[in-house]
């Protein structure tokens, strides 16, 4: 069977330089964590660390950032729940400005533990209403695909996952003020089973 969602949950902030994380009520031994976190407007670089979630043993899979209109960094944690964990807090900047920021934690059953991320990708698009998505490979069956969405822009009015995938959490600022804005995120996944590009 594919990896089955079983939790998630969302932090942000008008003005912070890390998140901490709550791992949902239910999550147990075995689980997996997928993190997303996003800060936006700061137009001098950082990095999110990849400091293991405060020490807690999280792999950053990715960080990327673009500067194309508002300058927007984005970073992927995972890690296996061992049975007894501590809250996650990730970093983005310490002792520096306080900026807009955002994340989603999602939490999956039934993850292969030796191969969890099989492929990722990222793409990004400027003033795009139906911004483009990467391709992915999929090398099994009984796959599981989760998309990370990062925006920020003031006149997004609704959350739309691509075609066919199940919206799992979001964080919405809608128009009211700058840095509720620079918040704007969701995630969603799809089950695909034929093995090739996607």
């Amino acid at each position: 069977a594919a990896p089955a969602y079983q939790a998630g949950t969302t932090q942000d902030s008008a003005a912070a330089q890390s998140l901490t994380f709550t791992i949902p009520g239910g999550t147990s031994s075995g689980d997996f964590m997928l993190v997303m976190v996003k800060q936006s407007e700061n137009t001098a670089q950082q990095i999110w660390d990849d400091d293991g979630g405060g020490g807690n043993g999280w792999t950053r899979l990715d960080y990327n950032r673009t500067t194309g209109g508002r300058d927007q960094e984005t970073a992927v944690y995972y890690k296996f729940h061992s049975g007894s964990e501590s809250n996650p807090t990730f970093t983005w900047n310490s002792g520096g400005t306080n900026e807009p920021m955002s994340g989603i934690m999602l939490v999956y059953d039934n993850v292969d533990t030796l191969n969890p991320i099989a492929d990722f990708a990222w793409h990004w698009a400027q003033n795009d209403c139906n911004p483009p998505n990467p391709d992915v490979n999929i090398d099994f069956e009984n796959t599981r695909v989760v998309c990370f969405h990062a925006a920020t822009h003031d006149d997004i009015s609704s959350v739309g996952a691509p075609t066919g995938f199940t919206i799992r959490d979001y964080v919405y600022g809608g128009s009211a003020g700058h840095s509720a804005d620079h918040r704007d995120c969701f995630s969603a996944d799809i089950e695909v089973d034929t093995i090739g590009n996607y």
